[in-house]
């Protein structure tokens, strides 16, 4: 936990419309000031889908509890996430090391 400390912001831009069917990214309001939990069920959790219309853009605390809703659609639910955050936060993905030398060198 950061003790309220903005380190990191989420912002997803809805490509598609959010909706309980197609997996709405689900939150637990409040969380975010909460001690640390290993395995939270956000949906269990008094959660929240975040529905809103394609072209949205839905801006959150990183730390703020979030997952994807469950998505009985069939078929895909498109968006663009953004994080931003302080200059001294490792990056969530190396990407480097992801790829592999291979595909680096190419």
């Amino acid at each position: 936990m950061l003790n309220d400390y903005l380190g990191s912001v989420n912002v997803l831009f809805a490509l598609d419309e959010f909706t309980c069917d197609n997996g709405a990214t689900w939150v637990v309001p409040g969380s975010h000031s909460q001690p640390v939990c290993s395995a939270i069920d956000v949906h269990a959790a008094r959660g929240t889908a975040l529905e809103c219309a394609a072209g949205s853009m839905i801006v959150f605390d990183s730390t703020l509890w979030h997952a994807a809703g469950p998505n009985t659609s069939g078929r895909d639910r498109l968006a663009i996430n953004h994080q931003f955050t302080r200059s001294w936060i490792k990056q969530q993905i190396d990407y480097v090391r992801a790829l592999g030398d291979r595909v680096i060198e190419a």
